[in-house]
């Protein structure tokens, strides 16, 4: 199931999504459905949205985050996010090289850090019982 249609059955639900879409106003319910989208989407998102006033304004950035480059972006797991919205406003053109290439970057990134940790650590201890 993808986030936007999951999104967009659980406004119905709670009856906010034409205030969503635009086909209702009325700033009380507009601020309701900002409220239910801030509450299913990931704590990464959450940053993104957290200036936010609108349902409306809500939905226009996720739409932005996750539609406009398409399969290439749209199903990296949550811990991308952050790279989705860099490579959003970066000004790059996205391309499956491009993304391949950030993305193995990114991952290697946290094996470099850890590794250097653990190094120092061995030398620090080296020969001394911990224990």
């Amino acid at each position: 199931m993808d986030w936007k249609f999951a999104m967009k059955m659980h406004l119905i639900k709670k009856d906010l999504q034409e205030y969503v879409d635009g086909s209702k106003e009325d700033p009380v319910k507009d601020i309701e459905a900002l409220s239910c989208i801030v509450e299913e989407v990931s704590e990464t998102i959450l940053n993104v949205l957290r200036d936010l006033s609108s349902g409306k304004e809500a939905w226009k950035v996720l739409a932005e985050t996750y539609e406009d480059k398409g399969i290439i972006l749209a199903n990296l797991p949550d811990r991308f996010v952050p790279l989705i919205m860099a490579s959003k406003n970066c000004g790059e053109e996205i391309t499956v090289d491009n993304v391949k290439n950030r993305l193995l970057a990114e991952d290697v990134k946290p094996q470099v850090d850890d590794s250097r940790e653990h190094a120092f650590a061995n030398e620090k201890f080296k020969g001394k019982k911990i224990f």
